[in-house]
C-alpha cells in the first residue's frame, strides 16, 4: 500500500484509472525498485501487507491486510481522501 504525500493527488487519481497494467500505472512517475514493490519518489513510504480477510461490498472486493513491514520514504505531510476530495492534514488545532 503506497502512502502518498499531500502533493501527490495526481498520482492517486492516476492509480484509480481502471484496467491499467502495473507498468502503465508506474510509467508516468519516478520510482525506485529494490527487490520489493516500487517506491514512488516523494511518497511517504509503503506498507507491506499480507491479506487477512476479503469481503464483497457492492461491486468491489475489500481486502483487509495485516501490515508486516513499513518501508520509509520522504518525511512530508500525508495525502488524505475525505468527503470525496483530496486534502492535507490542515492547521494545528491546539
Amino acid at each position: 500500500v503506497p502512502l502518498l504525500d499531500a502533493g501527490q493527488a495526481d498520482v492517486a487519481e492516476h492509480f484509480a484509472i481502471p484496467d491499467l497494467t502495473g507498468e502503465a500505472q508506474l510509467a508516468p512517475f519516478d520510482h525506485v525498485r529494490g527487490g520489493g514493490p516500487p517506491l514512488l519518489q516523494g511518497s511517504l513510504g509503503i506498507l507491506l501487507c499480507e491479506p487477512h480477510v476479503r469481503f464483497e461490498a457492492g461491486d468491489h472486493t475489500v481486502v483487509v491486510g495485516h501490515v508486516t513491514h513499513v518501508v520509509d520514504g520522504a518525511g512530508h505531510d500525508p495525502l488524505l481522501y475525505v468527503r470525496q476530495s483530496y486534502r492535507g492534514i490542515g492547521e494545528r488545532v491546539r
